[in-house]
């Protein structure tokens, strides 16, 4: 039987979304990186985790 895999694109949407209500901008899929997202804010780039806790509603949450 086949390994279910459960996608959190989702959540990282929803992320993308609340980052940009609190300033963030340039919010992008992070490709090749230890992290989800990265982002810029203040002239300074942060590399974020997205953690999830809902694979329904794409809740996340850290």
């Amino acid at each position: 039987m086949a390994k279910k895999t459960i996608s959190d694109l989702l959540s990282k949407k929803e992320c993308k979304v609340w980052l940009e209500s609190q300033g963030f901008t340039d919010v992008k899929p992070a490709k090749n990186e230890n992290c989800d997202l990265i982002a810029k804010n203040d002239n300074k780039i942060y590399y974020i985790e997205v953690k999830y806790s809902s694979k329904e509603k794409g809740e996340f949450f850290g």
